[in-house]
């Protein structure tokens, strides 16, 4: 188990959804990717609804196209 940080690389709004550019929240993650398994990628989903209350899903922001990743511990 890893706890990785993720961190938005640019302001993007998709279907409503906006994501600022350094928007960032903790994830911990079975491997070096959060966005391999469905596990990790409802963890991102749910540690941003939490912290910032925007919906990743919606936007179909669960990728690392929109993210910087990197490991905590």
């Amino acid at each position: 188990m890893a706890l990785l940080k993720l961190t938005a690389k640019r302001t993007v709004i998709v279907n409503g959804v906006k994501l600022e550019k350094g928007m960032s929240a903790e994830v911990a993650a079975s491997g070096s990717s959060p966005f391999s398994t469905l596990k990790d990628t409802q963890a991102v989903q749910e540690a941003f609804m939490r912290k910032y209350g925007i919906d990743l899903k919606k936007g179909n922001m669960i990728s690392s196209t929109y993210f910087d990743v990197s490991k905590i511990s």
